[in-house]
């Protein structure tokens, strides 16, 4: 687990938009990230202070399964070089790609978590590439690479604003499984203001209190939505979605507003997150 700073400066009367983002997996859905860069930008530009989280799964593979086909290959042996080469090419171009999409909020992505889909590179073949597509990407956004999770505390003109973020487990069915695995993150850190968490494609957000002494702390617990359209329409070839015959992906993201309000003439964090 990682433990990070992000310090905000937000003018009176301005908001800090948090985005976390994940889930893309597909190319054809650059063009809605390119949208919400956009969004931000415009956000940006109004005075406010924009923030993006990466939830992982940047890329539609290779998937936990392609990467022991890829380490098995000829028994163990692994594919020639030449062909070694050019997968981590391919990748490669991939992660600079995303990267270029998200380049002008360069300084504005807190980091960003490891999924279930990527490639790791061979450092004996490219030395000047990191461990794997995530660290690369990082790389490129100059921000962190936070692996499985992380407990960020974005501070928000000094006063502690607090993510416990995880990429996620598991498919389930029913929106009663899939909040229940938000929940439990609670378990594991008790003072989060925002428990997130992605992989199932789902955009829940449910908020809740919890008594700190005799102090409401708000908690909201949700998904963090997709970018991958997991259903494909008037095709005989079915994505495994639909094979499985799992919940359409909850399309979008979750945003949290942060704002700095008076009270009792001190300041005081107020927040909504919202789909």
């Amino acid at each position: 687990m990682i433990f990070n700073k992000h310090s905000v400066k937000l003018a009176k009367g301005k908001t800090l938009f948090v985005v976390p983002f994940g889930e893309v997996q597909s190319e054809e859905e650059y063009p809605r990230l390119k949208k919400l860069v956009k969004w931000l930008e415009a956000r940006r530009e109004e005075g406010n202070s924009v923030l993006m989280l990466g939830m992982g799964d940047y890329f539609e593979s290779p998937s936990p399964s392609d990467r022991a086909a890829i380490n098995a290959a000829k028994r163990g042996f692994g594919f020639y070089e030449e062909l070694a080469r050019d997968i981590m090419r391919i990748y490669e171009k991939r992660t600079i790609e995303i990267a270029d999409i998200l380049k002008p909020l360069t300084g504005d992505v807190a980091g960003l978590l490891r999924g279930h889909h990527w490639l790791s590179f061979a450092q004996n073949m490219r030395a000047d590439l990191p461990a794997d597509t995530n660290q690369l990407l990082a790389q490129l956004l100059e921000c962190p690479y936070f692996g499985s999770t992380v407990q960020l505390t974005v501070l928000v003109n000094k006063i502690p604003f607090r993510i416990f973020a995880s990429h996620g487990y598991g498919s389930a069915r029913t929106p009663g499984a899939r909040l229940a695995k938000r929940l439990r993150m609670r378990d594991v850190v008790l003072d989060a203001h925002w428990y997130v968490m992605g992989h199932d494609n789902d955009k829940v957000v449910y908020p809740t209190e919890a008594l700190v002494g005799r102090e409401y702390l708000k908690q909201y617990f949700s998904g963090s939505g997709s970018f991958q359209r997991s259903y494909n329409f008037d095709k005989t070839e079915g994505s495994y979605a639909e094979d499985l015959l799992l919940p359409p992906s909850a399309l979008g993201v979750v945003i949290a507003q942060v704002r700095i309000k008076e009270k009792d003439g001190k300041p005081k964090l107020d927040f909504h997150i919202s789909t």
